[in-house]
């Protein structure tokens, strides 16, 4: 009797994309059927049999943007050739898959933190348990500075590939990163500030409107000045809870007036940790118990000598601008 993968692949696909479900399939099968049938039959049965397993983020589905690479074989997830993808049908396919195609890394720990996807490079994002709606946003020039498991991770994507998927895809790329940014709730963005600049830039970001939103802001060498059209270019309706942290000596913001305007009149949670902070405009620019919640931390220069006029105004606009005692002050050296 000859064996099943000895049989021509036209009948080989024929018979697979008959099949109404693989429920009693073993995965380590699917995945001898996956990789011996043509991407485009592969793509098919993904959509077909595995699409509750992608959404529960349970299979992912991967692209490689180098030159094929040697990994171990895993029934978690498929890896797929870009030049594979190229063809009309397979870029057609790939529309279906849009939510859930991401860039190939060969580090296993960064594949398990970290969702690397086509339609969001070069940006990446890490989800909680509760799914997309909470959501971390960082890149890999980032995390290759924050976390040395990311050393030289970068040398593995190649950004012309990328690009040139993403462009042969269309302008759904840019519609799936809309919707995906004004589906998030709680976000968290750890970007340096070069990165930060760049995530702005981009115009669909101007629907980016989370109800809590902690930024973690890295100094890249460059300028201690963040710009606040960095941090929105529009003034946010939703949110509600703001957390900024500006990393590197002596870092400040461009107008701390700005920055209050931005965040709209619905925020009511604040917390600041800028070494270099206009306090009293700062305050000043708060409507009248507008915070349920403060919390600064600066330098002592920022906020006033003890005893100083200055660290007395200031301490008044706290009383003045939050709801009870509930206003924190931290001194940095």
């Amino acid at each position: 009797m000859i064996a099943f993968n000895n049989l021509p692949i036209e009948l080989i696909e024929k018979i697979l994309l008959k099949l109404d479900h693989f429920d009693n399939i073993p995965q380590a099968l699917r995945h001898q059927w996956y990789y011996h049938v043509n991407i485009d039959t592969t793509l098919t049965l993904i959509i077909k049999h595995e699409s509750k397993k992608l959404y529960d983020h349970k299979y992912r589905i991967f692209v490689n943007s180098g030159a094929p690479k040697r990994f171990d074989f895993d029934c978690n997830f498929f890896l797929a050739d870009h030049e594979r993808l190229i063809s009309r049908k397979s870029l057609n396919l790939c529309l279906d898959l849009i939510d859930y195609l991401e860039i190939w890394c060969e580090n296993a720990q960064v594949r398990e933190l970290w969702y690397f996807y086509l339609f969001t490079y070069p940006f990446c994002f890490r989800f909680n348990s509760s799914g997309r709606r909470n959501a971390t946003i960082s890149d890999l020039e980032t995390l290759e500075k924050e976390d040395d498991i990311f050393e030289n991770a970068s040398r593995e994507y190649n950004s012309k590939v990328i690009q040139n998927l993403k462009d042969r895809i269309g302008y759904f790329v840019d519609f799936k990163f809309d919707n995906f940014l004004q589906s998030i709730y709680r976000g968290k963005i750890l970007l340096l500030a070069s990165s930060l600049r760049n995530f702005a830039n981009q115009s669909i970001v101007s629907n980016f409107d989370p109800t809590f939103l902690n930024l973690r802001i890295v100094y890249d060498g460059k300028t201690k000045r963040l710009p606040i059209d960095d941090v929105s270019d529009h003034q946010f309706e939703n949110l509600v809870a703001f957390e900024l942290e500006l990393l590197g000596k002596d870092t400040k913001i461009d107008s701390e007036r700005d920055l209050i305007d931005t965040l709209g009149e619905n925020t009511k949670r604040i917390t600041i940790s800028i070494p270099k902070l206009n306090v009293h405009n700062l305050l000043s620019s708060l409507n009248y118990k507008q915070l349920n919640y403060l919390w600064i931390t600066t330098k002592m220069e920022s906020y006033g000598e003890k005893g100083s006029i200055r660290r007395r105004v200031n301490k008044q606009l706290m009383k003045d601008k939050v709801r009870g005692k509930n206003y924190h002050l931290r001194i940095i050296d």
